[in-house]
């Protein structure tokens, strides 16, 4: 069922604070990689039940003047995900694995699937 959301994704994402953000993902087999102009996400997903879940590892890799995450001044962290399965648009819904009061939302948007 990983093969139906495999390719390249938008991403736009709001916090609880209302701070957002947007960057790109590619879902290769039970990967995902992908960034914004500050930072990298690396992370694994699965799919169970039509149900999709997905911790990712977000990490800085170019500190912008006056920049931060949406959560704060976080230079790594980790999000913990899940979602209902979409073959070209999902929503995915977390939190902040150190704390649970911050939450993320994500529409995903798939853009091109992976040339193989």
């Amino acid at each position: 069922m990983l093969n139906l959301i495999e390719g390249l994704w938008t991403i736009k994402f709001v916090s609880n604070t209302q701070s957002a953000g947007a960057g790109v993902i590619v879902i290769a087999k039970d990967k995902i990689l992908g960034g914004d102009t500050q930072y990298m996400y690396v992370g694994s997903i699965s799919i169970v039940n039509d149900i999709v879940n997905a911790d990712v590892h977000v990490k800085i890799h170019e500190r912008i003047p006056g920049g931060q995450s949406i959560f704060g001044p976080l230079e790594d962290f980790d999000l913990i995900l899940t979602g209902k399965l979409g073959a070209k648009e999902m929503v995915l819904t977390g939190r902040l694995k150190e704390n649970a009061d911050a939450a993320i939302t994500i529409l995903c948007s798939k853009v091109a699937e992976l040339p193989y």
